[in-house]
């Protein structure tokens, strides 16, 4: 019979349900993981995917016992949504969530968004022409875009393509494979982690 003890528990808690618990708040709350359209089996599914990869790479954890009400704490923390009350009375007090990114980038993506407007009327002009709004059914035939598909103009675009693609591979593997000693140190993700 398989026996464990506490501290044997307690250091797989750290390792592997802290990080497995963060990764699960972030996919539970993702924009498009979020939504109801994804079930929560499939969002745990994929939380624990993530955290079996990324649990190597991470750094040691700071030396909490999971298993003590400071451990449990950590892992419980804010998980309520804050009632009207509360933020009606944080807003008075004025702490109001504010982005200081958002006030660097608004000026300029206020001066792209103006620019977009202003450059095509400075090119030519103002013009309205509501005919290119028209729907054109002939366009939406299914059977002319399937002939085009599989046309011989097709054909000769997909061997194109897949002769650049593999002529770049060719070019990578040969270029790889004669400085490998440089090449096969440890990757930037590790470097980073792993800072002196």
């Amino acid at each position: 019979m398989l026996e464990l003890t506490d501290t044997q528990i307690g250091t797989w808690v750290a390792t592997f349900i802290l990080p497995l618990f963060r990764v699960t708040a972030l996919l539970m709350t993702m924009p498009i993981f979020g939504t109801k359209m994804l079930p929560a089996r499939v969002r745990l599914y994929a939380a624990l995917a993530i955290t079996v990869v990324i649990v190597p790479a991470l750094p040691p954890l700071p030396p909490i016992d999971p298993l003590s009400l400071h451990g449990v704490l950590l892992c419980g923390e804010q998980t309520e949504e804050p009632t009207d009350k509360r933020k009606k009375d944080s807003r008075e007090k004025g702490e109001i969530a504010r982005s200081k990114e958002l006030n660097t980038v608004a000026p300029v993506l206020l001066l792209l968004f103006v620019i977009s407007f202003v450059a095509p009327i400075a090119l030519g002009g103002f013009l309205f022409s509501g005919s290119l709004l028209q729907p054109k059914f002939s366009r939406m035939n299914p059977l002319s875009g399937i002939k085009r598909m599989f046309s011989l103009n097709a054909l000769t675009e997909l061997v194109k393509a897949m002769a650049k693609f593999f002529m770049i591979l060719i070019v990578a593997l040969v270029v790889l494979s004669a400085d490998h000693t440089r090449v096969g140190g440890p990757g930037a993700g590790y470097l980073l982690l792993h800072r002196a």
